[in-house]
């Protein structure tokens, strides 16, 4: 939900699928489902109002979020391995330039990831005790670093009004499809996707 923590029944449904595919089709025909969280037969549809804003790495877990069909541009942000306790990085958890980065200060997390919405080239932000990182590498953020006090989020922009697409999802590994190719329900230009959380 809002947290790690959140994880009250009430923003979910819980189904029986035999696999992952399943429990997305199940979501594809939910008009509220916002994302899914799927282990071992287990299929949980989410229809919490605000979406699932955060998770916790569990072995054997997949937690999905929802992007149905829109003209309007959407932005979210999304916790990279897991976003709280880890600081952004390159393409590994050594690659650390200050070209990838502009500094703001900010005083809560909130006004951090508002200054990422106002920047067209921002892929995410690193925020850590009032400092601001309003990431612009081109390739996106593709690793983190174990960093206390330290938040990690990757921006999603979704939606044909979008000026441009950072979803990467031929470069970034978290990102995929809804189903595997070639069994998509969904052509590529209904901008239909799930993408994993976290």
């Amino acid at each position: 939900g809002s947290s790690r923590s959140d994880n009250s029944p009430s923003h979910y449904t819980v189904l029986q699928q035999n696999t992952l595919k399943g429990c997305k089709k199940e979501c594809e025909m939910n008009p509220s489902c916002m994302g899914v969280e799927y282990s071992g037969g287990r299929c949980e549809i989410w229809t919490r109002l605000g979406g699932i804003e955060s998770s916790v790495v569990l072995q054997g877990f997949t937690c999905l979020h929802f992007l149905r069909p829109t003209s309007s541009c959407l932005m979210l942000f999304e916790g990279v391995d897991g976003g709280e306790e880890r600081a952004c990085r390159g393409s590994t958890a050594d690659d650390y330039s200050e070209d990838y980065f502009q500094v703001k200060e900010a005083q809560t997390l909130e006004s951090c990831e508002a200054y990422c919405e106002a920047e067209p080239a921002c892929v995410g932000i690193s925020y850590s005790k009032c400092r601001c990182e309003i990431w612009v590498r081109p390739q996106g953020i593709q690793a983190t670093t174990a960093q206390c006090g330290s938040v990690c989020r990757r921006m999603v922009r979704w939606g044909l009004g979008c000026p441009i697409q950072t979803l990467f999802l031929d470069e970034l590994q978290p990102l995929q499809p809804l189903h595997d190719e070639p069994s998509s329900t969904f052509p590529r230009t209904d901008r239909t996707s799930l993408i994993l959380v976290g």
